[in-house]
């Protein structure tokens, strides 16, 4: 048999959550209970280096109201969307008035690739109706985007993306 291993021995700790106020410890172990010497001693160390209007009570106060999960994951969400994604939410939004009614009847913009709109088309006829015009809705939507788009691809609508990506389109 092996060496038994004697660990020294571990301090005790408190079993009680060492981050809670002094109000939050009330609640939880009932108002009678007085704070240990550790919360005694953090509270007077907090206050003596940040000041008696900045202990844990009122940074506790301070905190906003919680929100519901939903609320949560749709603001953040909103806050994490990914440049190319916003504007193509806000050229979607939009997109009637940046391109004209008759042409938004029958076209409608699926993706922006880099610099680059790629917008399906209804039909052929329409197609080739608007790349007719292709240099003015570049221009437009230069102008509306700042510059960040570019060029446009058309597509048909229902065809294979990967069959009609890129092909004499540009």
């Amino acid at each position: 048999m092996g060496k038994q291993i004697i660990f020294p021995a571990m301090e005790k700790r408190p079993t009680h959550n060492r981050t809670l106020t002094r109000t939050d410890n009330a609640q939880k172990y009932g108002e009678a209970r007085q704070p240990s010497d550790w919360e005694e001693s953090r509270e007077e160390t907090l206050g003596a280096f940040l000041g008696e209007e900045r202990r844990a009570e009122v940074f506790a106060d301070m905190r906003p109201d919680p929100l519901s999960v939903g609320t949560f994951v749709t603001a953040w969400l909103k806050d994490q969307k990914p440049e190319e994604v916003s504007l193509q939410d806000t050229l979607i939004e939009h997109w009637a008035d940046v391109v004209g009614k008759d042409n938004a009847a029958h076209c409608k913009l699926q993706l922006i690739e880099e610099d680059t709109a790629v917008l399906e088309v209804d039909n052929a006829l329409f197609r080739y109706a608007l790349n007719q015009n292709k240099a003015l809705l570049e221009k437009r939507l230069s102008e509306f985007t700042a510059g960040a788009v570019k060029q446009i691809r058309f597509t048909l609508a229902g065809a294979s993306w990967s069959r009609h990506s890129g092909k004499g389109q540009k």
